[in-house]
């Protein structure tokens, strides 16, 4: 259903914007033709939106009288264009230099949208952040909620996956990751006062150890956080946790 709704809300806004650009990606070049084979689809059967076409749309773009255009490009390929929106087809699955060469194409747009729509994939990336972020807007449609998806469907594929499988395909829900040691909500749950672990009190008579994740891409940040056990205990404590900025 997503993906209907998105290919409707696209030729909407094509047809009520002039010179109105969107760019349509995911991490394979099949996956984006589903959307934009639905944008076709949709015209296809309204002969009425074939007088606002500039021409025959090929498999890969369609330009509209008024300027607009919709255009399909790899992730791979994307850096170098200039659109009003990009929409993330399987956003759960760019990797995070694929979605840093989406942003220089929004840049100077006064109407600018980013879209991303996907099957979660693990408590990780881009689209697990938006989804959790203030600064987007975030919809979670669960497969029980789809009426042309019948409960005797859902019960058979539940008997056949297992319980986080059906949670991520079928519950829409973000998934611990199968090899995380930690599950997610122990370590949050662990750290109850993040200002204090700014300037940590070290104690001569306990070991520490330091834990590096050092920033790779984009807009990344440097993790450093140490731990120190009492000697001869058993516990240890997470004293320090701080972020530096990908330069």
């Amino acid at each position: 259903g997503k993906t209907l709704v998105i290919a409707t809300r696209s030729l909407y806004r094509c047809l009520r914007k002039d010179n109105y650009e969107i760019i349509i990606l995911s991490p394979t070049k099949d996956q984006s033709g589903i959307l934009f084979k639905k944008i076709t689809n949709i015209i296809d059967k309204n002969p009425f939106f074939l007088e606002f076409l500039k021409e025959q749309p090929t498999k890969t773009s369609m330009n509209f009288r008024n300027g607009s255009s919709i255009k399909l490009v790899p992730a791979s390929g994307v850096r170098g264009n200039s659109a009003d929106e990009v929409i993330m087809d399987e956003g759960a699955f760019l990797t995070e230099e694929e979605y840093m060469a989406t942003t220089p194409i929004l840049a100077g747009k006064p109407t600018k949208a980013q879209t991303m729509l996907s099957t979660p994939f693990g408590k990780q990336g881009r689209f697990y952040q938006s989804c959790n972020s203030p600064s987007f807007k975030s919809w979670h449609l669960p497969a029980r909620l789809v009426p042309h998806i019948t409960p005797e469907y859902l019960a058979l594929e539940k008997e056949q996956m297992t319980e986080q499988e059906y949670q991520q395909e079928y519950e829409a829900e973000f998934v611990e990751e199968s090899d995380a040691y930690f599950p997610h909500r122990i370590i949050m749950a662990s750290i109850t006062d993040l200002e204090n672990l700014e300037h940590p009190q070290w104690e001569a008579s306990c070991n520490h150890w330091l834990g590096v994740d050092i920033a790779r891409y984009g807009n990344d940040e440097t993790a450093y956080g140490i731990i120190r056990q009492k000697s001869g205990g058993e516990e240890v404590e997470l004293v320090h946790l701080s972020f530096e900025q990908k330069r």
